[in-house]
């Protein structure tokens, strides 16, 4: 327990080192200001990452007094009331992996670099731990002419968390203090999370983080420690809070005071002369002491109380992690002026967006699936041979179905034996039988294994149980055999790699035709067998069987003849088919009829006829034994229909574009749902399923659907389409990861829209701007979705939104109501909607409908929907369209801007 929390320990405060101008993995520019307000110090990276140079400039009572590049940039710096200042950064970046150096710059107050102190920095001795040193505060000493800079660096064990200290009118280092509060370093973790000089003496005011990990009532004590201490290190004054910030029973509660301990202290104020005021948790008060010469020791300092009032901290009132005030606007009902259909599942098919979660193999090759809905709502459903549903009820709900493993298998007529991860706390695995007719689940209890990895049944109707053991402090697995009451027969153990007739590292198992039990092994890549009563029998070296070495053989599955085949996650071919002697029959990488991968997410089994199932994360796919997809349920239907829609946009003219998931094709509807054309690809046009495509329409009836991304060869792929004809395609060489692309309005330039970078082309897709910053010189932080306005304005949303003109130039940057989330927005020049599916839990999505700035009008409800996929104004912005994320856009009746009201 005590090395994770020394491990975890470095890990918070590298992340908080940075001060405040770091959010969110970027380096912004940040304005630096004397303690007097007059001198102010503004830096500007010319990376995210601090690595490089930077732009700094000096104003004096808003006046620039001097601007310059200097080869370093400061991830934090201050700036001293006569204008001299000082900073820290590193030559590779404040995120740097690999280390660089670690550069200590002053400047004077007229621009001269005076010193410029350069480190090596050493790796990282721990699990994501970065390079050392590194710089987490600046405090300045300057009626002592002096710069203080807490610099932790493990590396150095006489040191790890030291005072550097430097002369502000020389750039001169001198000594390094280094206190050591703590007298019992095996009982506390002793790290100082701030410190502060106390004006008008020569002492400095530290606050430390104490934990303790005696682990008294079964629960570390976290608390403080507040020390003053003199020039040298030496301790004058101490106040200790052992237990200050602990909440045994309130997880959130304490996470949420921690990460405010780390943000800002518990040092309220050190800015009177010879005072500070701390904050009492405990008390909910803010004590204030002044510190005076002793008259009887003129070499002693004396602390006195000298008030105590109520500190009512925000922060603190959170702390019982509640959701943040949530405001109620004025609420409308919008007019529902109706529903498009654009498409329907045929009967037996998977719905559209339905992630597979886990297969069980039944009867007559039958398969069971857990699927999760487009709702976030799981599923079981028992598939026939061709893999078309039968049926489906609702998943049990006494399993945790977003912490997969989930495993199943048949036992008899419609009934499946399911085990997974239980609902709550402590909870352990949850199994039993479930009648696939009704949903009725019989719940076995206390099994002692947890995370089943493999559930398999046996001729002599037993369980074959791959998992961990829960009574194993290490986490180790164990193969299991077990009676449908859970009873145990014989477990083998994991042991270490020179053991062979226990398991190493394994990842699946399976029952063979003769009764036998293989496992496959991930690390140690064997396979080992065991006969019915647990006995090792042989061990297999894929290595020697392959003839090369496996990369990841991950999961097994037995034929009818003894044999089997691996699945080798990342290996080349990645399925291999072996009989029972252990020698190669046949091997592929899956791949349809048209030469395109299959991206076999989940399970593979073989069927009698030497076919093989493999489940996707979609469908279900049904090869040959050359490994290609023999038919799927897609090819069986009309090619007419539109099935599975992976991505939806409205064009100007107000026609509905949908992707369909598998076969790239789109499907173009007015607002009646009358489907006016469809955009065919060519079967070299991709290589994969197109997963959430961009698709882009034009002023001039043009149509481009992107097919790749960044993977092929650097560039963006797109296929173009006038109307329905196919006419080319075309590459765009920009950097984006997740790119969305827009046209603009007129001229048939577009933009498009990375993860962090913004790109405006002309109609010859040649780059005329691009930026990635906003209005605020700040970068743009993760993109989470964007529009174009019929103006050409675009709105871009990574936590605040952003607008740029059609020239490209930012215009404007904005907080959304509540400071809160939304999932989409759409955009028309003058009004935003923004979508929030599933707030503070609620089951039903809304909407606040803001103007330009901002600023909320009124918030609405749509009784019809439980999810928004989409949001577009259409005729004119006087209907607001949403679509569900399946088939339906439902369509709302919107009032005038003027007479839309106003906001509570």
């Amino acid at each position: 327990m005590r090395l994770l929390a020394l491990a975890l320990l470095p890990l918070v405060f590298c992340a908080a080192a940075a001060g405040a101008q770091v959010e969110d993995g970027n380096l912004h520019p940040h304005i630096y200001k004397s303690t007097d307000g007059r001198y102010e110090l503004f830096v500007n990276p010319t990376s995210r990452t601090g690595a490089g140079p930077s732009d700094v400039r000096l104003s004096l009572d808003g006046k620039k007094l001097w601007e310059k590049r200097f080869s370093s940039t400061f991830t934090i710096a201050a700036v001293a009331n006569n204008g001299n200042s000082i900073g820290c950064g590193y030559s590779g970046g404040f995120y740097g992996i690999i280390p660089s150096e670690f550069v200590i710059s002053t400047i004077s107050n007229a621009g001269e670099l005076r010193g410029e102190d350069r480190t090596p920095q050493s790796p990282g001795q721990f699990i994501h731990e970065g390079p050392s040193p590194i710089g987490r505060e600046i405090i300045l000493d300057e009626p002592n002419d002096r710069a203080l800079i807490n610099v932790y660096d493990p590396a150095d064990h006489e040191i790890r968390n030291g005072w550097w200290t430097y002369q502000l009118s020389t750039g001169a280092k001198s000594k390094v203090i280094v206190p050591k509060p703590f007298a019992n370093p095996d009982q506390c973790v002793r790290v100082e999370i701030i410190k502060r000089a106390v004006p008008e003496t020569p002492l400095s005011l530290v606050q430390w983080w104490n934990l303790d990990l005696s682990n008294r009532w079964g629960h570390w004590l976290l608390g403080g420690r507040f020390e003053l201490i003199d020039q040298t290190g030496k301790s004058v004054w101490k106040l200790d809070r052992p237990d200050e910030y602990t909440f045994p029973y309130e997880i959130k509660a304490e996470e949420a005071l921690c990460d405010a301990m780390r943000a800002s202290g518990a040092i309220l104020r050190c800015d009177e002369p010879r005072k500070f005021t701390i904050r009492d948790v405990r008390a909910a008060k803010a004590i204030t002491f002044e510190v005076k010469k002793d008259r009887n020791a003129p070499s002693r300092w004396s602390v006195l109380e000298v008030s105590r009032v109520d500190y009512d901290s925000p922060i603190r009132q959170n702390a019982n992690g509640s959701a943040a005030i949530v405001h109620n606007y004025n609420a409308r009902s919008l007019k529902h002026v109706g529903a498009i259909t654009i498409g329907e599942p045929e009967p037996g098919l998977i719905p559209s967006k339905s992630g597979i979660v886990a297969v069980g193999r039944g009867v007559s090759s039958r398969r069971f699936i857990l699927r999760k809905g487009p709702a976030g709502v799981f599923e079981l459903s028992l598939a026939d041979p061709f893999y078309g549903f039968v049926n489906a009820i609702p998943a049990p709900d006494v399993f945790d179905l977003d912490s997969a493993p989930l495993k199943m298998t048949h036992i008899a007529d419609e009934y499946c034996f399911i085990a997974g991860p239980g609902k709550g706390e402590n909870s352990g695995t949850a199994a039993g039988f479930i009648n696939m007719k009704n949903g009725v689940l019989l719940q076995l209890r206390n099994l002692p294994f947890s995370g089943a990895m493999a559930l398999e049944l046996t001729k002599n109707r037993e369980l074959v149980v791959l998992a961990r053991k829960i009574s194993n402090s290490m986490n180790s697995a164990a193969l299991f055999k077990c009676d449908l009451e859970g009873n145990i027969k014989w477990s083998v153990p994991e042991g270490d790699l020179q053991q062979d007739t226990l398991l190493f590292s394994p990842s699946d198992a399976a029952v063979l035709s003769n009764g036998d039990i293989a496992v496959v092994e991930a690390s140690g890549k064997d396979v080992k067998l065991y006969d019915s009563d647990g006995n090792h029998k042989r061990t297999i070296r894929l290595s020697a069987a392959w003839g090369r070495e496996p990369a990841a053989p991950s999961a097994i599955a037995a034929d009818e003849n003894g044999g089997f085949a691996i699945h080798d996650a990342g290996g080349s071919p990645e399925f291999i088919h072996m009989d029972a002697a252990g020698k190669v029959i046949r091997e592929f990488s899956p791949k349809f009829k048209d030469g395109r991968a299959v991206d076999a997410r989940t399970m593979l089994y073989i069927d009698s006829d030497d076919s093989y199932c493999l489940a996707g994360e979609n469908d279900l796919y049904r090869l040959n034994a050359k490994g290609v997809v023999e038919e799927t349920p897609v090819e069986r239907r009309s090619k007419e229909t539109l099935r599975r829609a992976s991505a939806v946009v409205v064009d100007r003219k107000d026609r509905i574009h949908a992707c369909d998931e598998e076969t790239g094709s789109i499907y173009v509807f007015d607002l009646s749902g009358h489907k006016e054309w469809i955009c065919k690809l060519d079967p070299g046009d991709r290589k994969k399923p197109i997963f959430g495509p961009s698709i882009m329409t034009t002023d001039s009836e043009c149509t481009y659907v992107q097919v790749s991304d960044s993977e092929v060869n650097g560039d963006i792929q797109f296929v173009m389409f006038y109307k329905s004809k196919r006419v080319g395609k075309s590459a765009l060489a920009v950097d984006p990861i997740e790119q969305t692309s827009f046209s603009k309005p007129g001229d048939d330039g577009f933009w498009v829209v990375g993860h962090k970078k913004i790109y405006l082309l002309n109609k010859k897709w040649e780059v005329m701007h691009e930026t990635e910053r906003n209005v605020d010189g700040d970068w743009l932080r993760a993109v989470y979705c964007a529009h174009c306005a019929p103006d050409g304005t675009l709105a871009v949303y990574d936590g605040r939104l952003h607008l740029y003109n059609s020239d490209g130039c930012a215009r404007a940057s904005m907080d959304i109501p509540d400071s809160s989330y939304c999932d989409d927005f759409a955009f028309d020049g003058s009004r935003f909607v923004l979508v929030r599916n599933h707030e503070n839990n609620n089951p039903s999505p809304r909407i606040l409908v803001c103007d330009s700035s901002g600023k909320c009008i009124f918030e609405f409800s749509p009784p019809e929907m439980k999810t928004i996929a989409g949001a577009w104004f259409v005729k004119n912005g006087k209907e607001l369209l949403l679509f569900d994320g399946a088939f339906t856009l439902h369509r709302y009746e919107m009032p005038a801007l003027e007479s839309a009201g106003g906001s509570k």
